[in-house]
């Protein structure tokens, strides 16, 4: 069915009565007076698309829904909008709402997410955070406590440097933990290889360092000798020049 403002409604429809049935208590009609009833398809005019359960005419049950923008409803729908315990919005700008939900809004137990990492799980009243919960906030750190409309109240905690996971208090499955193990077993083999590596190392240092010591003192020595020749030799040669200056002395006086 095509409507004027460009909605169209593919599904079951049935039919009008002339004469409205009676109702009665042992008795229930199936006909729905001519309105889109059961599993159908709306294409809107302003370009959204739901697929679910329509109910005289009207979005009620379970559903789906995604509008122009790229805003995704998902739950159970009553009167066109969101209403019971698995409700999901995700906006045109990523954060996703998930939760109880009552008459479209996110009221009892519920949770916040954005792209950029926050996260808050906790209670909503009226689409506001309202009594106890946990956020996180990316790179500022972690609050436990209470909120009274949206805004944190009475007695809480603020922690800093703690993981998404750490802050919610999310444990990991048996195979995460199995490999962890596993992990924390090869890390503690290689830290032991590393540490034989360096006592191996500082010994090869330490011998080295011997051995050029040992050489540096033979050097030493060595050099010590040369000097002490050097010395002799100088004062040999003076010894002679001074004998070879006196005996010409000797000579000039006689």
């Amino acid at each position: 069915m095509d409507y004027a403002d460009g909605t169209t409604i593919t599904g079951p429809f049935l039919t009008r009565l002339l004469r409205k049935t009676p109702e009665c208590k042992a008795f229930v009609n199936p006909y729905k007076e001519g309105e889109a009833n059961g599993q159908v398809e709306i294409f809107y005019g302003d370009g959204g698309y739901y697929k679910g359960m329509v109910e005289n005419g009207r979005v009620s049950g379970q559903g789906d829904y995604q509008s122009a923008m790229n805003e995704v409803v998902s739950g159970t729908f009553i009167d066109g909008v969101l209403h019971g315990p698995k409700g999901f919005v995700e906006n045109q700008i990523g954060e996703v709402y998930m939760g109880q939900y009552c008459h479209g809004e996110l009221h009892g137990k519920g949770s916040y997410q954005n792209k950029r990492g926050d996260y808050y799980e906790g209670y909503w009243q009226h689409n506001l955070r309202h009594g106890r919960g946990v956020s996180y906030m990316l790179r500022s750190g972690c609050y436990r406590g209470f909120y009274l409309n949206n805004i944190k109240h009475g007695k809480g905690s603020l922690e800093f440097g703690y993981s998404k996971n750490r802050a919610l208090g999310k444990m990991n499955t048996t195979a995460e933990s199995a490999t962890d193990k596993t992990s924390a077993k090869n890390t503690t083999t290689s830290t032991e290889n590393n540490n034989n590596n360096e006592n191996n190392n500082n010994k090869e240092r330490i011998n080295l360092s011997i051995f050029k010591r040992a050489g540096s003192d033979t050097v030493y020595q060595e050099d010590r000798r040369h000097r002490i020749d050097k010395k002799q030799q100088k004062a040999t040669i003076n010894n002679e020049k001074v004998g070879f200056l006196s005996g010409k002395l000797r000579r000039l006086q006689f």
